[in-house]
């Protein structure tokens, strides 16, 4: 191989290795870490029942949401609230919730919802914000037992103002969790599918 060759290879060589190093400096920068904003984010659940249709919110949200910008489906999170702070507009109620044979908050103290990506993305956008429709693949741990999930969630972007709004909607069955309940409460007194909607805000730098 003549040096002309030589050195044409070797530029070629050089090129493709800085476009590589490139792409990969601009996929990781690409993500940003949003922070949930607690005073201002909630979670409600609903249980329909033959006996009581039980309606509860959570006001103590806490995660982060790693949001990417270029591979928007590659987005993960985690959040997650206390059992302790789920209120039903019944004291007695929200105790037992709290119990062994319901959620367990002694052993099992946070229900959480970890998301490993998104599907079927939609984007829509407008002068000041980015709106997004998505499918939140991941799990729910509950009562100490994890399981898949799937949400559907809603995500409008203001970048100026660095924030984001995200509205999750999701089910999940008391028997995928192992939650029994008291003997006949749950499909009569308690739904065996609970649902549950979110008001997230998140906060980056």
């Amino acid at each position: 191989m003549n040096k002309s060759k030589l050195m044409y290879l070797f530029a070629f060589i050089s090129a493709t290795a800085l476009l590589i190093a490139a792409s990969n400096v601009t996929a990781e920068d690409s993500v940003v870490e949003w922070t949930v904003d607690e005073e201002r984010s909630s979670i409600s659940f609903t249980s329909e029942a033959p006996a009581e249709k039980i309606v509860g919110t959570s006001e103590e949200v806490t995660g982060t949401i790693k949001w990417n910008n270029a591979r928007t489906s590659q987005t993960t999170a985690e959040l997650s609230f206390p059992v302790n702070s789920m209120r039903t507009g019944n004291s007695l109620r929200d105790r037992h919730l709290t119990e062994e044979d319901w959620l367990n908050a002694s052993e099992n103290p946070d229900v959480r919802f970890t998301v490993t990506g998104l599907e079927d993305v939609r984007v829509a956008r407008s002068e000041n914000r980015t709106d997004y429709r998505a499918t939140a693949v991941g799990t729910v741990e509950l009562n100490g037992v994890e399981h898949p999930n799937k949400a559907s969630v809603e995500i409008a972007i203001l970048p100026e103002r660095k924030v984001a709004r995200i509205r999750p909607t999701l089910e999940f069955r008391l028997a995928d969790h192992n939650v029994r309940g008291a003997d006949g409460v749950v499909g009569t007194e308690v739904g065996k599918v609970i649902e549950v909607e979110g008001l997230i805000y998140a906060n980056w730098e």
